[in-house]
């Protein structure tokens, strides 16, 4: 709990960055759509707008709202990030224990490999994106417009009942599923491949507290790069609300449409930043604190 709301805190001016950049993206989509069309009837040439970068996203906060605009919403994001993280990391060794003690029911000794892993971070991903991420990611979009998460959730159902409002809280759930299995697989996966490799060459049984830091942000940042794409289009999805709905093959053919494959990672910069600090201090907390326990009641080092 204390690695999310330490994270939390420092990433987020990257994440709110990651999440404009994306909804700018559209807003230039949508902007150039409806000028190419005025311009068609009109029968005069349009020239369509660019969507901002990083540098332009960031002036936007600055002007809107001055400095303090790259906390707006931080409220909500922090309680989401305690209760991911803490959540994330117990589905994942809750699912890891199941595996293990499945796997080697006939091998004792068996060690899991890169494969093991992929299949332990499937199983946590769709529990974890089902119960925590999706909606709590929904409600967050929603409420960078200055709505609190209560007055989003009455809205919803005032609009269409207990079902249009949990369907509202799960919209764009295809993206975020595709989404946290690759930042699960390479947040997991990668970080024990790592993990192993410098434990077997040097002969110790924990890494260092950089190691712990280091190979949790590489595994974050391949993760970050790896799903980008999907990234993208979650957030812009998980801004919709009402009837102004797009399904996910139509939101990707306006994004390539308007600016190509680069289109899909737009953001890039700040997710790989931000997942980078997140899944290392996530690591570094994490381990520290499980070698803690692990050392006061007396368990021996984990199994690899």
């Amino acid at each position: 709990m204390a690695a999310g709301f330490l994270d939390g805190l420092i990433t987020y001016p990257l994440e709110l960055l990651k999440i404009r950049i994306s909804h700018e993206s559209k807003a230039t989509v949508d902007y150039n759509r409806a000028g190419r069309a005025a311009a068609a009837a009109a029968g005069k040439p349009f020239t369509p707008k660019q969507s901002p970068g990083l540098t332009g996203v960031a002036k936007l906060i600055v002007q809107r709202d001055g400095v303090l605009g790259f906390y707006k919403g931080i409220r909500y994001h922090l309680a989401g990030e305690v209760a991911k993280s803490a959540w994330r990391f117990l589905l994942f060794n809750s699912a890891r224990q199941q595996y293990v003690n499945f796997a080697r029911r006939n091998n004792p000794n068996r060690k899991l490999g890169v494969l093991d892993n992929v299949v332990i971070a499937t199983i946590s991903s769709i529990g974890e994106t089902l119960s925590v991420v999706q909606p709590w990611d929904r409600l967050k979009t929603l409420s960078i417009d200055n709505k609190r998460p209560m007055q989003i959730i009455r809205e919803e159902i005032r609009k269409g009942g207990i079902r249009g409002c949990l369907r509202s809280l799960y919209w764009g759930v295809d993206l975020s599923l595709v989404r946290q299995w690759g930042n699960s697989v390479f947040g997991f996966a990668l970080f024990y491949y790592l993990e192993n490799l410098a434990l077997k060459s040097s002969g110790r049984t924990v890494l260092t507290s950089n190691e712990k830091f280091i190979y949790g942000g590489l595994a974050g940042a391949a993760g970050a790069v790896a799903t980008q794409p999907f990234d993208v289009m979650k957030s812009i999805k998980q801004k919709e609300s009402g009837g102004k709905t797009t399904q996910t093959r139509e939101l990707a053919r306006q994004l390539y449409a308007n600016d190509g494959v680069k289109a899909f990672y737009k953001g890039l910069s700040p997710r790989i930043g931000l997942l980078f600090m997140k899944r290392g201090i996530a690591w570094l907390s994490f381990l520290t604190i499980q070698e803690a326990i692990e050392s006061a009641f007396g368990a021996g080092p984990r199994k690899h």
